[in-house]
């Protein structure tokens, strides 16, 4: 495993100890501290040289400054450091190198610092200001740079407001990608300060999609904010504009990958005054939001947006944190304002969330289906035995079943008295079940309660020679019925009839004839038919 300094080791802060920048258009107002800290447990070492060809570290904008301005930016650096200026390509920011012009060490806790000074921001989109080092002795060169989140805010106004938002979340979810989930999420709103739980996939086939509703809550009675008549020669403000940003590296601080965020991170708004998102640009790290009215938000109004399949790479370190940016500008008459979402990736266990039968108890030949929700499974089974032995077993690997199910029937009716069906939620490393106790009764005898038959005098017959016989009768708990007499073989009747007409060939007429009525049971406990015959006086 490549041994590399992690995102702790830097720093981008301005003169109030915060990562922003400020929108201005004087290039006196922002002034940046980029700090390289010695985070690790020894010494760090640094070679020295003239030209940058020892140990060097870089540091761009990537799209937040144009070219230009990261170029004439001033950098105050320590003694026995040196810097040079690098142009963007297509594929590449501008970039700063910085490195020592001799050899020197770092202890643990100590820090090198350079001011960024001299420089202009034009724009409110956040972005990150983007890490890399080379040639550190013991150290590896990392294959993807650090991202250091930046806001951009207008300068604080003390004649502005403070706008009167509080936010928040609910209905976290976690589906694995391309199965639904039925259960409905808890619809309690937990307050920002309380992270976010989000599971690490640790299969590249059982890839978690993360969600939560976030919550931003304009909790004044009164709107925000119509917007002021633009004042004759002024010039036009900025238009109002929300953003939602992640960290996308390769870092225990940074959520997901650039990739994996630009290909399935979704993040849709409900709201009471319309609002249009702005469509995601690959390679950015935020989604922009702007409301279509002048009055913003209504007083008491919550915006709603619904934030889905947030897929961290494969087995990254659990139990480390991330953070989701939320900046709001340019609101009329208000100052700017940030929120921030803790985002804590949890080791995933899969849990058989429930599991419900139609019925807990059934009779011989009959069938039940079942229901069930499964949470951060890769895999799913139900399994059971029959009176016999035999095991049922349904494996959603083999695609016989779906991680999650509703109304599903059994593909063989369970026989065994007392049938225990469980199912079974697996991960990686372990399993989760709920079980079923199902009682298959047999069920009583087959009865025949009444038993009628008659001669139907003076019909018409379908075939010249026959006479007709009338028969009725009353069943109970009969599978299949047969009908005879003296003279031919038992033939099947519909059990859910409760007469029948036949045709008897008159050859036999007028000597009686006995009708006889078989009525089978359900199961096994019971092979033979119940019969009852009845004579019929012709």
């Amino acid at each position: 495993m490549k041994k590399t300094l992690k995102a702790d080791c830097f720093s981008i802060l301005n003169e109030n100890g915060k990562q922003e920048l400020l929108l201005t258009k004087d290039p006196s107002v922002n002034k940046l501290t980029f700090s390289i800290i010695n985070n690790t447990a020894e010494s760090l070492s640094f070679t020295g040289s003239t030209d940058g060809t020892g140990t060097s570290f870089n540091f761009n904008f990537e799209s937040m400054l144009a070219s230009a301005i990261v170029r004439d930016m001033t950098l105050t650096l320590p003694g026995n450091w040196a810097a040079y200026f690098v142009e963007g390509t297509s594929s590449a920011p501008p970039m700063w190198y910085i490195y020592p012009t001799a050899d020197m060490v770092l202890e643990h806790g100590n820090t090198v610092k350079t001011l960024i000074t001299n420089f202009i921001c034009a724009d409110t989109a956040p972005g990150n200001f983007t890490v890399d080092y080379d040639h550190i002795p013991g150290y590896d060169k990392r294959d993807f740079s650090i991202p250091l989140h930046l806001s951009v805010v207008n300068p604080p106004d003390p004649e502005k407001f403070t706008l009167t938002l509080k936010d928040g979340y609910t209905s976290v979810i976690h589906p694995i990608q391309g199965h639904s989930f039925r259960m409905e999420p808890e619809a309690m709103v937990f307050d920002a300060g309380e992270a976010v739980p989000i599971y690490v996939t640790y299969d590249a086939g059982a890839l978690i999609e993360n969600g939560f509703t976030y919550l931003l809550t304009n909790y004044s009675e009164n709107p925000l904010v119509p917007a002021p008549t633009k004042k004759v020669g002024a010039e036009a403000a900025m238009p109002p504009a929300l953003y939602i940003s992640f960290l996308f590296g390769v870092d225990d601080s940074d959520i997901t990958t650039q990739p994996l965020g630009d290909n399935n991170i979704s993040i849709d708004i409900s709201s009471a005054l319309p609002w249009t998102p702005v469509k995601h640009l690959g390679g950015t790290a935020y989604w922009q939001f702007t409301p279509d009215s002048k009055e913003i938000m209504k007083g008491k109004e919550t915006l709603n947006f619904y934030i889905r399949k947030i897929i961290t790479a494969l087995n990254v370190t659990p139990n480390t944190t991330s953070i989701m940016y939320i900046q709001v500008n340019n609101i009329p008459g208000y100052n700017d304002a940030l929120f921030t979402v803790l985002l804590h990736k949890l080791l995933a266990k899969a849990k058989m969330e429930s599991f419900e039968p139609s019925s807990r108890r059934i009779y011989v030949e009959e069938n039940i289906s079942v229901s069930w929700e499964s949470s951060l499974a890769k895999r799913v089974t139900i399994d059971y035995y029959l009176k016999d032995g035999t095991r049922i077993f349904l494996d959603s690997a083999k695609g016989e079943i779906k991680l999650n199910g509703k109304d599903f029937w059994l593909p063989v009716p369970p026989t065994a008295e007392n049938t225990i069906i469980a199912a079974t939620a697996y991960d990686d490393t372990g399993s989760n079940s709920k079980e079923i106790n199902l009682t298959v009764a047999d069920r009583p005898q087959a009865q025949i309660l009444l038993l009628e038959a008659e001669r139907i005098w003076g019909a018409k017959t379908a075939v010249a020679g026959y006479a007709k016989f009338k028969i009725t009768w009353k069943i109970e708990w009969t599978k299949k019925l047969f009908i005879g007499y003296d003279y031919v073989n038992p033939y099947e009747l519909n059990v859910t009839d409760t007469s029948t007409v036949i045709e008897v060939p008159t050859m036999h007429v007028p000597i009686d004839t006995t009708v006889t009525l078989y009525a089978y049971s359900f199961g096994t406990k019971y092979p033979n038919p119940t019969q009852k015959s009845v004579m019929v006086y012709t």
